[in-house]
């Protein structure tokens, strides 16, 4: 139309006659392909599963596609008949006559959620409703395109949730009672492998030192009157009455351990490493050993737990060790994207990143989960004294406070032990 506007505006006319029948001609191929775009507007409308329509500027339907005319029973849509308000029914709709004589006001795009007319006597159902104002060359509304919208389903969804109050408060309910459960069963686990390992302790760990008990008595019993044998006798007799005392202190502190009630509290890490440099003074002056720390920061921990930890790691180092100790603890704040790499770990928790590092006699990297377990031993009992549960405590320790440990070890090159801990 713009280019015949200007076709007239700018070329010269040759004849009356010849000027009129181009034009002609003209008319008539801009008719077609307006027929031809009309053809397709329609084609897509009733392809498409919506209600589609157009009305003129008061909003009075001039066109409405096959699934407007199916749903409201049309035969027929007679332009400037019909005004879309019509297809609204009177229930729930109060405020979408003064939005739309708002946006008529206003010539711009109308959306609303109402319900409309169903077929028979059916309940009105919700619809979402939009109307997009179609401007001519003055900037004024010459028509509208609207689509009607099924969100009854999602509708009711939603009036379902909000107001069913007991619904929501019996999800919320599910959902904590679900979280405890999934905690107990977790604990559940615990207490289970705990089990078996005291089980296994009770029938093997702790019956040693009591078949030698009774092995050595019936020999004294047999040589009561030989004083050399008697004596050594009760010399083993004594040594293995010692070791099951230590391994009862040990299961006994073990099990405090699993049945922790102490409180979380602000903890001094730099101030235990301290403590434990005390507790182990004439260990490190009798080995002549080298203990550092950089500077070591606070966390919400349980204080007697984390010395214990401090302890044990610091003591194991001193203990495996056949030159001269040389032990070193550092710290830093674990980084986000190495928090993500540990699946028990929280990611929006803040943890440090402590390493025990020492020049010990180190052990095979294949142990380095068997080490944490209790009572396991990769050493000999001549060789090394105690009994084994010192790394099985720290695992016990780590747990509670929801952190995690790991080792890493070569014969004769030393051990370093990682434990990454909640600050918060």
């Amino acid at each position: 139309i713009e280019s015949v506007i200007n076709y007239f505006k700018k070329d010269p006319p040759l004849s009356t006659y010849i000027e009129i029948r181009k034009k002609n001609i003209q008319l008539l191929e801009l008719s077609e392909k307006l027929k031809e775009s009309e053809n397709q507007y329609r084609i897509l409308s009733e392809t498409l599963p919506l209600m589609i329509f157009t009305t003129n500027a008061t909003g009075h339907l001039t066109y409405g596609n096959k699934w407007l005319k199916d749903y409201f029973n049309l035969t027929e849509v007679y332009p400037g008949k019909v005004n879309w308000l019509s297809f609204l029914s009177s229930r729930g709709n109060k405020n979408i006559l003064s939005e739309w004589e708002r946006s008529q006001l206003g010539q711009n795009t109308f959306s609303s959620q109402g319900k409309l007319k169903s077929k028979g006597n059916e309940e009105p159902l919700w619809h979402l409703i939009s109307l997009i104002p179609v401007k001519n060359d003055s900037g004024q509304v010459a028509s509208w395109t609207g689509f009607f919208v099924d969100i009854h389903a999602q509708k009711l969804v939603e009036e379902t949730l909000k107001n069913n109050v007991e619904l929501k408060a019996a999800q919320k309910q599910l959902l904590n009672s679900q979280a405890k459960l999934e905690e107990n069963i977790k604990e559940l686990n615990k207490s289970n492998h705990d089990l078996e390992q005291f089980a296994y302790i009770a029938s093997h760990d702790l019956q040693e030192p009591l078949r030698k008990i009774r092995n050595f008595t019936e020999l004294l019993e047999k040589n009561i009157s030989d004083t050399e044998k008697t004596q050594r006798y009760l010399a083993k007799i004594d040594a293995s009455s010692k070791r099951m005392a230590m391994l009862i202190r040990d299961v006994l502190n073990y099990s405090r351990l699993s049945r922790t009630e102490d409180q979380f509290e602000n903890t001094n890490l730099q101030q235990i490493f301290n403590n434990v440099l005390s507790d182990v003074e004439l260990i490190i002056e009798e080995k002549n050993a080298d203990v550092s720390s950089n500077k070591l920061p606070d966390i919400i921990g349980i204080p007697q737990q984390i010395h214990q930890l401090f302890y044990n790691l610091i003591n194991n180092s001193l203990k495996f060790s056949k030159e001269k100790p040389v032990i070193s603890v550092t710290s830093r704040k674990l980084p986000v994207h190495e928090i993500a790499l540990f699946p028990d770990l929280h990611k929006s928790v803040n943890y440090v990143d402590l390493i025990f590092t020492d020049n010990g006699i180190g052990f095979d990297q294949v142990h380095a989960k068997q080490i944490f377990t209790i009572f396991k031993r990769l050493h000999a009992k001549d060789t090394f004294e105690g009994t084994g549960i010192g790394l099985a405590l720290c695992k016990k320790i780590i747990d509670n406070h929801h952190g995690i440990i790991e080792a890493k070890s070569e014969f004769g090159k030393g051990t370093q032990f990682r434990v990454v801990l909640p600050i918060d």
